[in-house]
This record gives C-alpha cells, sequence and structure tokens, in this order.
C-alpha cells in the first residue's frame, strides 16, 4: 500500500484563559500515519453491481500533519490551527484526494460585562460514499465565519448575541445545484448558577440561498425557539436538556413545524470508568442532500482508563432519519433510514509523545427503499507523534 504522507500545517490555537496566563504562547504540532480496510467503502447494497474499475472493499492509508498555537496579548487571546491529510485508496485509485482545514480566531475582554469573539475558517473534504452517488468524487470547499457577544460565564445572569456566515461549493457537477450561502444570527438569555446550572432561553434564525435556481432549487429559511439546561447533579453526574420548535419553510411551501432537543447524561464511575448517553431530535445540515431530513440519534459510550497509558473507548449509536421536502419541488421521498453502528478503540500511549489506536467499526442501514440498505465492516490502526 502506497502512503502519499501529509505537508505542512500551521496554525494558532488558544487554550483556556488559564492556561495563556500560566504559561504565556502554546503551540503543538501533531504528525500521524492511519491504515484502514474497509468491506464496503461505498456503503452497497448487496445486490447492487459495481462499474467496471470500482471495488467494494478497499485498503485506505493516509497521513496528516496538524498544528496549533495560542497566545495572549493584554486580555486578548489569538489562536489559530491548520491540518492538512492525504487518502491513498490501493484498489479505487480515483477515489485518493488530499483535505485540508484552517481556521483562525480571536478572544477579547471589553469591560467587565462584554467577552466577543470572532473565528474564521476554511476546509476541503471528500463528501460521505453514502450521501453521493456510485463512484462520484465530491470534493467539498466549506468557509465558515462566527462571531459572538456574550457576557462573562461568571455572572448569574446569561446574554448573548452570535452571528454566522457560511458558503458551501461542491466539486461534482451532479451535486452543485447544492452549492449555497447560509447566514444566521441567535440570541440567548437566562439564568446560571454558581454551582455551574443554567437556564437558558434562545432563539435562532437561520437563511439558506441556493446558488442555482433554474434546476428548481429553491431557497429555505429556519427559526428555532429553544429552551436549554444544565445541571451538575453531583461531580460525577451531570445533566443536559433542550426542548425547542423548529419552523421549516422553503419558498413556495407552507412553514412545516417540529419538535426538536436533546437529553444526555454523563457519569465518571471512579477514575478508570467513564459513561455517557444521549438522545438527540435536530435537522441534518443543510447542502449535503436534495431532501431535507430530520434526524433522531441515540448513543451509548463506555470509556474503561486500565491506566495512564492504556484504555478501551466503545460507542454504540442508532440514527434515524425521516426525510421530508427540500430543494428540489416534487419528486418521490426516500422514506424513513435508520443505521444502526458499534465501535471499539484500543488506546495505548508507550510515551508522552506517541500514541496508537487500534480500531474496530461496525454498521448497519435498513430503509424504505431496498436499494438503499446495506452493512459494512472496517478496522484501522493510527499511529501519532506530538512535538
Amino acid at each position: 500500500m502506497r502512503y502519499l504522507l501529509v505537508i505542512l500545517g500551521a496554525a494558532i490555537y488558544g487554550t483556556d484563559v488559564q492556561a495563556n496566563q500560566q504559561q504565556g504562547d502554546t503551540w503543538s504540532l501533531t504528525t500521524a500515519v492511519n491504515s484502514r480496510h474497509d468491506n464496503n467503502i461505498f456503503r452497497l447494497n448487496d445486490e447492487t453491481s459495481l462499474p467496471s474499475g470500482l471495488y467494494r472493499s478497499d485498503d485506505i492509508g493516509s497521513g496528516s500533519l496538524q498544528g496549533r498555537w495560542g497566545t495572549r496579548w493584554s486580555r486578548q487571546q489569538l489562536f489559530a490551527s491548520a491540518n492538512i491529510e492525504r487518502q491513498e485508496y490501493r484498489r479505487n485509485s480515483g477515489m485518493s484526494h488530499t483535505g485540508h482545514s484552517w481556521r483562525v480566531g480571536w478572544q477579547g475582554v471589553m469591560g467587565p460585562w462584554l467577552r466577543p469573539s470572532l473565528s474564521y475558517g476554511e476546509s476541503r473534504r471528500l463528501g460521505a460514499f453514502e450521501d453521493v452517488a456510485l463512484g462520484i468524487k465530491d470534493m467539498q470547499d466549506e468557509r465558515r465565519l462566527e462571531g459572538e457577544l456574550a457576557n462573562p460565564q461568571e455572572r448569574m445572569l446569561a446574554l448573548s448575541l452570535a452571528g454566522s456566515w457560511r458558503t458551501l461549493r461542491h466539486g461534482s457537477h451532479l451535486y452543485q445545484p447544492l452549492d449555497l450561502d447560509e447566514s444566521g444570527w441567535r440570541a440567548t438569555s437566562g439564568l446560571r448558577s454558581r454551582q455551574g446550572a443554567s437556564l437558558l432561553l434562545g432563539w435562532e434564525h437561520k437563511q439558506t440561498d441556493y446558488l442555482q435556481q433554474a434546476g428548481g432549487g429553491r431557497d429555505s429559511d429556519q427559526d428555532t425557539l429553544s429552551l436549554t439546561g444544565h445541571w451538575p447533579v453531583t461531580a460525577r453526574l451531570s445533566l443536559d436538556a433542550e426542548l425547542g420548535r423548529l419552523g421549516w419553510r422553503y419558498a413556495g411551501d407552507s412553514r412545516r413545524h417540529y419538535w426538536v432537543g436533546r437529553l444526555a447524561a454523563r457519569y465518571e464511575a471512579g477514575a478508570h470508568h467513564q459513561f455517557d448517553a444521549s438522545w438527540q431530535r435536530r435537522e441534518a445540515p443543510s447542502g449535503e442532500r436534495y431532501q431535507s431530513v430530520i434526524n433522531d440519534t441515540a448513543r451509548l459510550g463506555w470509556v474503561w482508563q486500565w491506566s495512564e497509558r492504556l484504555g478501551l473507548e466503545q460507542r454504540l449509536s442508532q440514527v434515524r432519519a425521516d426525510y421530508q421536502p427540500g430543494v428540489l419541488a416534487g419528486g418521490d421521498l426516500l422514506g424513513d433510514e435508520t443505521t444502526l453502528s458499534y465501535s471499539a478503540a484500543l488506546n495505548w500511549r508507550p510515551s508522552e509523545r506517541w500514541s496508537t489506536q487500534l480500531s474496530w467499526e461496525w454498521g448497519r442501514r435498513e430503509a424504505s427503499q431496498d436499494y438503499r440498505e446495506y452493512d459494512y465492516q472496517s478496522a484501522g490502526l493510527n499511529l501519532s507523534y506530538i512535538y
């Protein structure tokens, strides 16, 4: 297997304020190599035949380089990060690609009440194979700008106003009708206790504009009213809850309403065991599918840390996707899809700088449309070094 190694990353990453106060400038450089085998790389039904030149299973080798840097100047923090990764597919060589991401930002202090922040980043990645047509290599370029004005975390009254801007461009002409510009804002207010509990009321608006209207594409807007709570029950147990009402409208349609929310619990059973469980109902990100999707996701996680250098992580998740009318007016809906997956990873750190991970994953999707059902297994080995 060929490994085409990866290249540069330089960056800026701001640790928290206290870390910067104590250590000044911080930086790190991480390089990693990974080898993985997947027996159903394109997430295909068993009865689906592949065109000439494409193979169901494959070995993927990758190399990456990531840099982080942060500094504190007076009461201001600057941070940045960058990552570049090369992936080589041994059999499906046309899927080999180079991806990257970078982000820069600022966190400030203005007087006793105001904590502003601003960040900008860009990324290039390969679209997930389960979301694209067979054999299509869809490289996606994303840009994101985010800003927020908030009061300090130690204040009992919580206030914040945030805004965001995002663009997404698809490399494949088949998915370029999903190219979009998206903008939004979020206002939050509520109460926080000295023990760390909080109860927040939020209102969020998002506007999505698709660039290609000639193909039947339709713009959309969303409004969400939500109530969010966090409760540190004990030093080891914490609970989170959210309940919201989402209003979603595509041009030419009446507004549709959905209940959304989240429940989560995290428990640390001593120094060696950590458990977490969550359920959430959310809309899928725009620009990835021609139909809009509401996802119900349930997850269970367990971390068993045998020692400082050796640990085992396990994750079990189920995602139920409910397809709704979306970017294109009319057309047949895909119905419901349920994906069940399990993953396990054995982590070993032979030294402070070296770490290895041996992982295995299994997944299966059941769908209203038989041709969209599949199952897969993958196993991988990762080696990384931090300088």
